[in-house]
């Protein structure tokens, strides 16, 4: 009846069943409705979220532990809203799709992951925890609408590098009128997007960026500046309607 932390964002995770059928685990933050569903054409039913503790991530016993198995195995999967939020998990899914395959593809859409999708009109990332012959690999995140696609080529265990050396970091983006203008700060959306990451790729437009358009109907650039490797990277220009696809390789 009280919140367990005035003032810091929590957020409320349900497991649940549907028609006596365990169904994946869903998570809302606060302020949020927490919505459940059972079946396609089934109504929704809102609960308004209480604050409750916010718990530490998802650890999959049945892939965490054991022989080690060859190939892919995916020990976690979340589909969550880009800079946190309400998410899901995908691992039966991902796991479905990969385990014991040395490539695997999935779509990031609702008609494959989570039985619906978490946030509907929000941007969200699909974050994949996987082994490669029983090596754990660096996490590795897909925006909506791409694929998400794992590779463990070869039959030996992959070398492992220092996750210090494999990280994109973000340190500058402005989304602006060409020749200057209006603009706007577009680094948290993009930090959250890509930094920790060989790769990312974020949509150039007002439902990605600054929380909206800073000058509707005038043409703009993003510009972003980021590390690779902790070492400073040429700056990138991406028009709008373009896709800001940031490399670490």
């Amino acid at each position: 009846a009280n919140d367990p932390a005035v003032g810091s964002l929590k957020r409320l995770d349900i497991d649940y069943s549907c028609g006596g059928r365990q169904q994946n685990r869903v998570g809302f933050e606060d302020g949020n409705f927490a919505q459940l569903r059972c079946g396609d054409n089934a109504p929704v039913v809102q609960v308004y979220q209480p604050p409750v503790q916010t718990p530490g991530p998802i650890h999959h016993g049945s892939h965490s532990g054991g022989s080690i198995k060859n190939g892919l195995t995916v020990v976690n999967a979340r589909w969550e809203v880009v800079g946190g939020g309400t998410w899901c998990d995908a691992t039966p899914q991902l796991a479905g799709a990969c385990d014991g395959r040395t490539s695997c593809q999935l779509p990031v859409d609702p008609k494959y992951l989570c039985n619906g999708d978490p946030a509907v009109g929000r941007q969200k990332r699909l974050d994949i925890k996987y082994l490669c012959n029983g090596n754990m690999q660096p996490q590795i995140g897909f925006l909506d609408g791409s694929q998400a696609s794992l590779q463990c080529g070869g039959v030996a265990p992959p070398v492992q590098v220092p996750a210090s050396n494999q990280l994109l970091q973000v340190t500058f983006a402005r989304w602006e009128v060409n020749g200057g203008g209006p603009w706007c700060d577009a680094l948290p959306q993009m930090a959250a997007a890509c930094n920790g990451r060989h790769f990312c790729q974020v949509p150039v437009d007002p439902r990605n960026l600054c929380s909206g358009d800073p000058a509707p109907g005038r043409y703009k650039t993003l510009e972003v500046r980021y590390t690779c490797r902790g070492k400073p990277k040429a700056t990138m220009g991406f028009p709008d309607g373009s896709q800001a696809a940031l490399n670490c390789e």
